[in-house]
């Protein structure tokens, strides 16, 4: 490839395989397929061993979870989310991404958030592998979703969803 690197894909991914696997499974297939691609991820993830990555662009940033702790300690994560976030704002304007695609879970809150404070801002893709679980609050933080918009009670919202296999508990 001749003069400027192509603008990379950011996966924001993090924690344990229920999140990350996937994203490493999309950004496979994105290298495969010629693209520039980027993990944004936490400190407990094992992106940088993962060999999906390996030679590629990887940033740890701060954040934490923030469901299930103490006023405290939420506040704490609350904080660290926050400082993540600046940092990832930071790394996005230096590396102009032509699209952001977070996996869900507290690690992929900090590069949703910080595109949104960018001027120029890449497509933000989110991937959620239980399409239900924003669909109640409608949370999003990429702004709000179809989901909120589509449903409006929480029976609408079971409406919505395919039905379950018999062999589905």
């Amino acid at each position: 490839m001749r003069g400027e690197p192509a603008r990379p894909i950011v996966i924001a991914a993090g924690g344990t395989g229920g999140h990350f696997f996937p994203a490493e499974a999309l950004a496979a297939e994105l290298v495969r397929r010629g693209h520039r691609v980027a993990l944004m991820t936490d400190g407990r993830s094992g992106g940088e061993r993962s060999p999906v990555f390996a030679g590629r662009e990887v940033f740890v940033l701060r954040g934490a979870g923030v469901a299930g702790r103490g006023v405290r300690r939420a506040l704490q994560a609350g904080g660290a989310l926050a400082a993540g976030t600046l940092q990832a704002k930071r790394i996005l304007g230096r590396l102009e991404p032509a699209a952001i695609v977070g996996f869900g879970g507290y690690p992929s809150v900090p590069p949703v958030l910080a595109a949104r404070l960018l001027g120029r801002r890449p497509r933000v893709i989110l991937h959620e592998q239980t399409p239900s679980s924003a669909a109640p609050t409608g949370f999003s933080p990429a702004g709000p979703t179809r989901s909120r918009q589509a449903c409006r009670t929480r029976s609408a919202c079971r409406r919505s969803q395919p039905p379950r296999s018999p062999a589905t508990p």
